[in-house]
């Protein structure tokens, strides 16, 4: 059964100077999603990407960050689906034994990201 949907779509140019800013990348990305000695325009697109999956989680759950959760309780970790932590967590169906499944898409100027929770 499908407890939520969420999509986002984000242009890489909004990241191409964030990706610069060290509070920003330790306030939103966990060291596995974004490393930040590798800052360059393909960082910019990833960490777009990464960003629109998280957005995409918060959307599905239909909450934003609200309840005390953060950035860093969506974790979105290379060739695997979100994971959940913090408040974040109780937030999902059943339990929190729910599963979240997200696919993206990218260009040269956009990044686009789809979750659904089942």
């Amino acid at each position: 059964m499908i407890a939520g949907i969420g999509i986002d779509c984000i242009e890489v140019a909004r990241f191409r100077h964030l990706v610069h800013d060290d509070e920003f990348l330790h306030q939103v990305f966990s060291p596995s999603e974004v490393d930040p000695s590798s800052r360059g325009c393909g960082m910019a697109a990833h960490a777009a990407r990464v960003f629109a999956e998280k957005e995409s989680v918060l959307k599905a759950l239909g909450c934003g960050l609200h309840y005390g959760s953060f950035w860093k309780d969506v974790e979105v970790a290379s060739n695997r689906n979100p994971h959940l932590g913090g408040v974040l967590q109780k937030r999902l169906p059943s339990g929190g034994h729910s599963q979240i499944h997200a696919c993206y898409a990218s260009s040269k100027n956009y990044a686009v990201a789809f979750v659904l929770i089942e």
